[in-house]
């Protein structure tokens, strides 16, 4: 037990360490979806032990390497810019919630503190996903992407639900390691924390279990890897000629519904139009349904789904 002690500045410092580590596997494009539950506990127990000043120092070193698994994308996709905010951001949450959790554990020592770190993040994730023009895109719910069970909490709750069981799960553990020579006064929230996280796994097990079989619908999904802001307003222009023969391959292979990624490439409305038509003749000779993303560049610029 002496390994894991945390009363020492360095061995806290190796706790926000690994929790940024286990939050950049979880927020990165192909997360363990398991490590999320644990991601932010040991930062959490090092932060119950430490001071205010070192732990707003501990959550942004938690905060900046949590984000390193993102930062090539954004800075891809959004440019400098948003590559080096999307980590101020984060930190900002991180320390404000770990701070305020910290504040309730120590100073409070009631068990409802245990739901004060998950409160925060989903009250976070909510705010996020309601002003944000990407939605829900950045939310550590993405996290859980591949626990089919994990996920049916967002139709109850919605994304925001999903963060909030998983981060109680993770402070849960927390508080227990800081209270583990002394479990009575946080009895009631370990229960309570319990029944909340087995409820909503039960729920979402249950919904995929009993959900009904309808007959299946055989979908394609064609990506092809070209540069960001690609010139391609015209179907006889790279990436279509080469989408066009991967849309026509996947309806031979049997595919019924054909979706293409977002954003392929910034048309003008005079572009979009002919190239809306195009893909539906490409649609209509294949007989297939197809979904294509691009990016409408207009005065003010939107995302637009061209359903063919």
């Amino acid at each position: 037990m002496t390994i894991l002690r945390l009363d020492t500045r360095t061995r806290r410092l190796v706790a926000a360490i690994l929790s940024g580590a286990m939050i950049s596997n979880a927020a990165g494009m192909h997360p363990w979806w398991p490590i999320a539950w644990i991601a932010v506990t040991p930062l959490l127990a090092a932060a119950f032990i430490a001071s205010p000043r070192e732990t707003v120092r501990l959550a942004v070193v938690t905060a900046v390497i949590g984000c390193l698994s993102t930062t090539g994308y954004y800075f891809e996709v959004a440019g400098p810019i948003v590559a080096l905010l999307a980590p101020v951001g984060r930190a900002v949450e991180l320390v404000v919630a770990v701070s305020l959790a910290r504040r309730a554990v120590v100073q409070w020592r009631h068990w409802l503190s245990i739901f004060v770190y998950p409160a925060l993040t989903a009250g976070f994730d909510m705010l996020e996903s309601s002003f944000s023009g990407h939605g829900s895109a950045a939310s550590f719910a993405q996290s859980q992407m591949n626990a089919i069970a994990v996920i049916q909490i967002a139709a109850l709750a919605g994304t925001s639900g999903v963060v909030f069981t998983v981060n109680l799960f993770a402070s849960a553990l927390a508080v227990a390691w800081h209270q583990r020579a002394e479990w009575s006064p946080f009895r009631t929230g370990y229960r309570l924390a319990g029944v909340l996280v087995f409820a909503a796994l039960a729920f979402g097990f249950v919904r995929v279990v009993a959900a009904p079989r309808e007959p299946g619908v055989p979908i394609g999904l064609v990506v092809v890897d070209t540069p960001v802001k690609v010139q391609a307003g015209s179907i006889d222009t790279a990436p279509w000629t080469t989408y066009k023969n991967a849309i026509d391959d996947a309806a031979r292979r049997g595919a019924r519904i054909v979706v293409l990624p977002e954003k392929i490439a910034p048309l003008t409305p005079t572009e979009a139009s002919p190239l809306r038509r195009a893909l539906a003749s490409v649609a209509k000779l294949d007989q297939i349904y197809l979904l294509v993303g691009v990016t409408i560049a207009a005065r003010i610029a939107t995302r637009i789904a061209l359903g063919c």
